[in-house]
């Protein structure tokens, strides 16, 4: 690689650094906006989400992972097998905490029972795929593909689910 392509390949990155202050915004609440009430961040250190999911009932415990009422991340905690799932209209994204399981997906879905508008439960699926889960992994659902959370017997497996529109 000469001099010539790595100086050029380097321009379009600098442009974009320089021109960075035009393109992101403020990150103050407009003045119309008390700054009591303006959204705050937020830091959830790990032990705060384990003790969030440390009992579970009937094998299964979740909360949301921030307080934000709006948010749609949920750290949960699994000590048995979970039903086949199926979101009409939500995507999941799956990044695993602790312990181990297995993710059956795609294929089809038989048997589900609707629990609400655009969320099915139950049965079983055919000819899904299996992937192995561990701490670290991420796994990403698209709305409308079945799937199923499989643990070991004895076995538990922490995980944070981000919920995101289709």
């Amino acid at each position: 690689m000469t001099l010539c392509s790595n100086v050029l390949g380097v321009f379009p990155a600098a442009l974009l650094l320089v021109s960075l202050p035009s393109i992101v915004p403020a990150q103050t609440p407009p003045a119309h906006v008390h700054p009591a009430l303006a959204p705050q961040a937020e830091h959830v250190p790990a032990a705060t989400l384990k003790h969030y999911v440390a009992t579970a009932k009937d094998g299964l415990v979740f909360r949301s992972a921030t307080s934000d009422p709006a948010s749609r991340t949920l750290v949960v905690r699994r000590e048995k097998a979970g039903d086949v799932e199926l979101h009409d209209h939500m995507n999941d994204v799956i990044v695993v905490q602790a312990g181990k399981a297995t993710m059956v997906m795609g294929g089809h879905a038989e048997g589900q029972r609707q629990i609400r508008p655009g969320e099915w439960i139950g049965g079983r699926i055919d000819r899904g795929q299996s992937y192995a889960m561990r701490p670290g992994d991420v796994l990403w659902i698209p709305a409308g593909i079945p799937h199923q959370m499989l643990i070991a017997p004895g076995g538990s497996f922490t995980y944070l689910a981000i919920k995101s529109p289709k």
